[in-house]
């Protein structure tokens, strides 16, 4: 089982105009009978805990010092997709393409993960104002710029907390943290990658594409 402690650092400098975060107690959600097994529902694979916006993984028959990657969703639903979790009832399964199931895979391979819920995504979507733009990011970094800031930046700014989360819980290998990404995640990957010192390693995917094709192009 996952140490119970809880990354409130991850709700630090969080605008209004994100929502609410949900609570950061550890006890929130113990582990669904969906959740910890493979990808056939066969083998149990390790212990997954929620902290706050976060997923903590743990792989089964791992002894700490854990490897810990990062695991970032893209334009989706949000993070329960990285444990195969619906949003609205984690006691429920759900099928996950394209292997976007990244919790699950990470501890199937014997690595933890610490899986974000990211910014405007998921249940750290707009909550309060009146959707503008169709694109799901497109608000939120109209609003962080007028604050004089980025979304990416905040995104990262959020990866950066949870590695200083890791580092207070004293069963992460430091030397070996890890992110990844798809999309949206996959950008966040690169970007949390070139700027912060402590992450090892970086699997991005799907981030980069024409300008010509970008949203508000």
């Amino acid at each position: 089982m996952a140490v119970q402690a809880s990354p409130e650092t991850l709700a630090t400098g969080r605008r209004d105009t994100q929502g609410t975060l949900p609570s950061s107690s550890a006890s929130d959600l113990e582990t669904p009978p969906s959740v910890g097994h493979d990808r056939k529902g066969s083998i149990h694979i390790g212990a997954v805990r929620r902290c706050g916006s976060v997923y903590v993984c743990l792989p089964r028959d791992v002894r700490p010092p854990y490897r810990f990657m990062v695991c970032l969703q893209g334009h989706s639903t949000g993070m329960h997709n990285s444990i195969a979790v619906q949003r609205e009832d984690e006691t429920k399964p759900l099928k996950v393409e394209g292997d976007r199931d990244f919790g699950l895979g990470c501890m199937s391979h014997g690595i933890a993960a610490l899986c974000i819920g990211q910014r405007s995504f998921g249940e750290r979507r707009e909550q309060k104002q009146r959707q503008i733009s169709p694109h799901g990011c497109h608000d939120a970094t109209m609003q962080a710029l007028m604050l004089g800031r980025t979304l990416i930046g905040e995104r990262v700014y959020d990866v950066d907390r949870g590695i200083d989360y890791l580092s207070q819980r004293g069963d992460a290998d430091l030397s070996s943290i890890g992110v990844m990404g798809n999309s949206g995640g996959g950008t966040i990957s690169v970007f949390s990658a070139a700027l912060l010192p402590r992450i090892a390693f970086a699997m991005p995917s799907c981030y980069i594409v024409r300008i010509t094709t970008s949203p508000g192009y």
